[in-house]
């Protein structure tokens, strides 16, 4: 998908719905059904599971009905 169809993707003031798939060094991420990361990356291929957003300054971001599988 392009970059712009990725942004396009995130929901300002709304949920989001985000779907995070780490299996071995491959990383997917889905935001609202578009795949907007697909990599492959070892460094942090085993360790804690932390969660944060990067977003606007002075912005709260909540998150809600998290769910972990493991695969």
């Amino acid at each position: 998908a392009s970059d712009v169809y990725k942004r396009q993707a995130f929901k300002r003031n709304e949920w989001n719905k985000y779907l995070i798939t780490c299996r071995g060094k491959k990383l997917t991420i889905e935001v609202n059904g578009v795949v907007t990361t697909d990599c492959e990356d070892g460094v942090d291929a085993s360790g804690v599971i932390g969660i944060q957003h990067h977003g606007e300054k002075g912005a709260t971001y909540r998150f809600r009905n998290l769910k972990i599988q493991k695969l």
